[in-house]
């Protein structure tokens, strides 16, 4: 996902750790960790999402909500290192399963299901 990512610093779980505060945060997701303080204040989440998982591997978190591709790609721009012992995932293991070009076809999905619902109750009696 970085540019080398042989040339990554290595940084150890109880150094990421230290940095759990809104002064210095540090997050890691997918073997990459990322200093996020300048991108607190433009996270469509909230400062807040972010700082639950200051300090720690948000990688499960990352993956639910599906980021898409711009987000993965903006995170280059903050990697500081890897996290020493981890795998690094690839572009498409950070996709996850759901958000990003997924969800269309969820949404699609559930509002096909909402309108069989509504033409079933509006035309049951009308036979």
């Amino acid at each position: 996902m970085s540019k080398d990512d042989s040339q990554l610093k290595e940084i150890t779980k109880v150094e990421l750790g230290m940095h759990n505060s809104k002064e210095d945060p540090w997050m890691a997701i997918g073997g990459r960790v990322y200093a996020i303080k300048d991108y607190m204040g433009q996270h469509p989440g909230g400062a807040e999402v972010l700082m639950e998982k200051a300090g720690m591997d948000g990688t499960e978190d990352f993956k639910q909500i599906g980021h898409g591709k711009n987000a993965r790609e903006l995170m280059k721009k903050y990697c500081i290192g890897k996290l020493q012992g981890e795998t690094l995932l690839s572009d498409e293991d950070l996709a996850g399963k759901a958000g990003g070009e997924g969800s269309k076809w969820l949404i699609f999905a559930i509002l096909a299901v909402i309108m069989a619902y509504v033409y079933m109750n509006k035309y049951k009696n009308v036979a």
